[in-house]
């Protein structure tokens, strides 16, 4: 997916079934009033390192608190935060790197398998940017096979692969057999055949769950099984391939790496895409790499693709009803955020796209680049934007 389209308690975020990645941002995009609090963490290996981890990004979030809180006030908007550190759950089995968020109201944790920048943001939205880089790389596959007269099954994508078994459901059927060869007598294939018929109609019953406008490839492992599961396996026929020569741990690795590898690539193909559409709507005036023009164009609405530098953080204050933007050299205060996270957010809001890339990757080093909707209102810049504009180092403005 090369672009994204969206009493306190602890909500745990952990993805298990093949659905729409961008579900968990809908809690997270949009706000803009309050204190929030955004923390991401590269989890260290041991849980001793974590707690040291999040001890100094505790730290850091008092210090940009205390000019907008109370020393009491500050205590209770971070009491939840605190108490993972003592919490063994998440110092010892949240896996992944860490992204947490805080706002009046709850906080949520989200495991990342995307490597972060440790980082405490407090401003009137949460930060986002390091999400919409996973949602961008996280295409899914799912691999089957069949082994030992039993099917294996993987879900899979650019940094995580998980096996899910259907035979826990035949439990009492295998003590059963197990008990009839205790007397010596040969199991029978024609009970294991039918175990595997169940097994297959189990992931039949799991893959009619996957949302239409979701579905992953397919890839069956093994040739000699491959036309018996294409033909058992009730999944759209262009989705399904073979990748020989049979299912085995050796050849399901070398197929991972393989089709993340093509994930990469086809990612890296449809940023270059949105470059060249972004070169044909220069031709059209209907594209922007005008920072300050930009926000305007988003506060209208006139955005359909947005570009922001995932590297890159220009601190300030943008009004999410008028466009107007003001820069700061630096990270003034809680009502201070990176004005390309914001953006980002709404361009979201307003039903546009948004892609993440290197600075270095953009054309022209820009921070922004928008292709817009319609070119008859390309906004002038206001009178008003004049002291921010001066801030602005000159390739942005």
């Amino acid at each position: 997916m090369i672009g994204v389209s969206l009493d306190v308690t602890i909500e745990w975020e952990n993805k298990t079934v093949i659905k729409d990645n961008t579900g968990f941002l809908s809690p997270l995009i949009g706000k803009s009033n309050g204190i929030h609090l955004t923390i991401y963490l590269n989890r260290p290996e041991h849980a001793e390192a974590l707690r040291g981890e999040l001890e100094r990004a505790i730290r850091n979030a008092e210090i940009y608190l205390a000019p907008a809180l109370k020393p009491s006030e500050i205590d209770r908007y971070l009491s939840p935060v605190k108490s993972l550190l003592n919490d063994d759950d998440f110092l010892r089995g949240f896996k992944g790197n860490i992204g947490i968020f805080r706002d009046a109201d709850s906080i949520r944790l989200l495991s990342l398998p995307i490597r972060v920048s440790s980082t405490v943001v407090v401003a009137t939205t949460f930060h986002v940017k390091p999400l919409l880089k996973w949602i961008q790389h996280d295409e899914e596959f799912l691999i089957v096979g069949v082994e030992n007269e039993d099917l294996v099954f993987y879900t899979g994508n650019q940094f995580n692969l998980k096996s899910i078994s259907f035979k826990e459901a035949f439990e009492p059927y295998t003590r059963a057999r197990r008990l009839v060869n205790h007397y010596g007598l040969p199991p029978s294939r024609e009970k294991a055949g039918s175990t595997l018929a169940m097994q297959i109609r189990k992931l039949n019953a799991w893959l009619s769950k996957i949302d239409e406008k979701l579905r992953p490839p397919l890839y069956i492992m093994g040739r000699d099984n491959y036309n018996m599961l294409k033909n058992a396996l009730d999944y759209p026929e262009n989705l399904m391939a073979l990748n020989p020569p049979r299912y085995s741990n050796r050849n399901l690795k070398r197929l991972c790496k393989s089709l993340r590898q093509r994930s990469l690539n086809r990612t890296q193909s449809k940023l270059e895409k949105v470059f060249r559409e972004y070169r044909r709507a220069m031709l059209h005036n209907k594209a922007e790499s005008n920072l300050f023009r930009v926000a305007h164009a988003a506060a209208s609405g006139n955005i359909s693709k947005l570009v922001v530098a995932e590297n890159l953080n220009l601190f300030g204050k943008l009004n999410w009803q008028t466009g107007d933007l003001v820069l700061h050299r630096n990270h003034q205060d809680h009502e201070d955020d990176d004005v390309l996270d914001d953006l980002a957010q709404l361009v979201l809001s307003t039903g546009g796209e948004v892609v993440v890339a290197p600075l270095g990757e953009i054309p022209g080093a820009r921070p922004v680049l928008a292709i817009l909707k319609r070119s008859d209102n390309v906004i002038e810049f206001r009178e008003a934007m004049g002291q921010g504009k001066q801030l602005l180092q000159p390739a942005y403005a």
